[in-house]
């Protein structure tokens, strides 16, 4: 899936496909075929292969393609490999549904006087997440971004509280240390 450099989201993409047995002797013993599709574009994926799932050996159906700025890829395969062969009548994306908000991972957090300082992981990821981050959204309350700087290995994220202690002893991060980015 390709779209504008901008996009980020779940590409809705339509299949038509069919997984045969092929004419083998190994394809005799063959009791079940299935079609493999996993994601194998998404560029920051801890581990691509995890996100795969098995589908029926003939179907027209929807599958989801998570898209990272404005591309998608997810491989489709016969299974077993060496035994089958895929027919893929049609592909399509029909739309991409997409988000208007990040999740973040986040290592401390200190209240000051009128703001917070929020420490993440330097990574080409947070640092893609919070070029087009406005606020950092925390226990429903969206706080606007004041600044973004990068010291040894973190991300430092100044957020405005208006005096307003946020991470009151620690209660914050006890409850998690993920937190939502809205562009």
């Amino acid at each position: 899936v390709r779209a504008d450099s901008n996009i980020n989201g779940i590409a809705d993409v339509y299949l038509d496909y069919e997984v045969r047995k092929r004419d083998t002797g190994q394809a005799r013993l063959q009791l079940q075929r299935m079609l493999k599709i996993e994601n194998t574009g998404t560029v920051y994926a801890p581990s691509s292969s995890s996100e795969m799932n098995y589908l029926r050996d003939s179907n027209k159906e929807y599958v989801p393609i998570v898209v990272v700025d404005g591309y998608g890829e997810s491989t489709v395969t016969a299974m077993p490999f060496d035994s089958s062969s895929l027919f893929l009548y049609e592909a399509k994306c029909e739309d991409i549904y997409q988000v208007t908000f990040d999740y973040i991972e986040v290592s401390d957090m200190i209240d000051y006087k009128d703001k917070s300082v929020i420490n993440v992981t330097d990574s080409a990821k947070n640092r893609k997440m919070l070029e087009h981050a406005s606020r950092i959204v925390i226990e429903d309350f969206k706080y606007p971004i004041l600044d973004v700087r990068q010291e040894g290995k973190s991300l430092y994220i100044d957020i405005e509280t208006n005096g307003i202690g946020v991470n009151k002893e620690g209660e914050i991060l006890k409850k998690g240390n993920v937190l939502r980015l809205v562009r």
